[in-house]
């Protein structure tokens, strides 16, 4: 219920972003859910409310220690496409922030790896047609 809870505090509020973000061991509470797969999808929708247009959250995010590796895992194994894309979008807040952690997050094994997957999955079995949420996250 703590992601939920936080996911709720976040919604489109700057300040509680930043007061979140500074919170000392947020990350890697968040990180520790990411290996939960039942709520694989919410913490990485908190991770991705947390680093939207906020670089010292994006940084902190890139500087806890295996969160990056499990983002990674949720995105190239996660329980659902709900999961794996909510995972996409945090990978994508995150480098949208600076240059230097979009190059941080390339260098994680399975990021790319895992986003490419994504883009090239069919939407709902459908020749042809591919999911455009992962696609514009990616």
């Amino acid at each position: 219920f703590g992601c939920l809870a936080l996911s709720y505090v976040l919604h489109c509020n700057p300040t509680s972003i930043r007061l979140v973000g500074e919170t000392p061991g947020i990350f890697e509470g968040i990180s520790l859910s990411l290996r939960e797969p039942g709520v694989q999808g919410l913490a990485s929708g908190v991770l991705s409310q947390l680093a939207f247009r906020n670089k010292d959250n994006g940084e902190r995010i890139c500087n806890t220690p295996f969160i990056l590796d499990h983002l990674a895992s949720v995105v190239l194994d996660g329980l659902s496409s709900d999961h794996q894309a909510a995972a996409t979008c945090a990978i994508s807040n995150c480098a949208a922030n600076s240059a230097e952690l979009a190059l941080k997050l390339l260098d994680v094994p399975g990021i790319l790896e895992g986003i490419l997957k994504l883009c090239s999955q069919q939407r709902g079995g459908e020749e042809g047609e591919r999911d455009a949420r992962t696609c514009v996250s990616a």
